[in-house]
């Protein structure tokens, strides 16, 4: 069966964490504070701050993107694996199944697989994993060999699924962890910040205040 798409995996995909981790990026840049007036000083603070918590609002919704793509990644893993599973198991029916077909021929006295294993000088076991042994069962109008020859590419098309879902939920989980990564940078950025106002105002002079708007006065 072919595998089925997952609704808004899409859409979940398609993050612009781009812009936000050349902003993470932006504000690594270290602050020169030592040339600025007081004043200055803590505007720069000031906004430095009020952009971190804007950003960390941002990467909050990336995050919440980012998780939502991987858990559907992996419930598209999940499907992908029971998909296989069943192919692989019927491969190995159709397998035996194809067998006893063969063996069913040779018990019989059919002479072209007679003239197989004799010319093969081996088994039933051997005829099978030849190309003439499948030719001869197929010409023979064995649908076992139609069926065998069918589960056998399903069950190969339904590893390759898995191989490439297994591949988004690694990517997905990257994307997520890369996302968490930048929330924890600029929040130790924020808090740094938080912590140089703090000192700048405790060095302030007793004629500074800071207003309801959070300037100094």
């Amino acid at each position: 069966a072919a595998l089925p798409t997952v609704p808004g995996a899409a859409a979940v995909g398609s993050t612009r964490f781009e812009d936000v981790r050349d902003a993470v990026v932006a504000r690594s840049e270290p602050v020169d504070l030592s040339s600025l007036s007081y004043a200055d000083a803590y505007r720069t603070l000031w906004l430095r701050i009020e952009d971190g918590t804007d950003l960390l609002e941002r990467l909050r919704g990336e995050l919440s993107n980012a998780t939502a793509a991987f858990e559907l990644a992996r419930v598209e893993l999940t499907t992908a694996a029971r998909h296989q599973d069943r192919a692989d198991a019927e491969s190995v029916r159709s397998g035996h199944d194809l067998d006893d077909a063969a063996r069913d021929l040779y018990m019989t006295g059919s002479t072209g697989v007679d003239a197989a294993f004799q010319a093969l000088s081996g088994s039933p076991e051997d005829v099978l994993a030849s190309i003439d042994s499948v030719r001869y069962v197929t010409s023979a109008g064995d649908s076992e060999t139609l069926d065998f020859e069918r589960a056998a590419a399903e069950a190969a098309r339904m590893q390759d699924a898995t191989a490439v879902a297994r591949a988004w939920v690694e990517a997905k989980r990257d994307a997520m962890e890369s996302v968490q990564e930048s929330a924890t940078v600029v929040r130790q950025q924020v808090a740094a910040d938080r912590e140089s106002l703090n000192a700048l105002i405790a060095t302030a002079s007793a004629g500074t205040e800071v207003g309801p708007d959070g300037c100094a006065t």
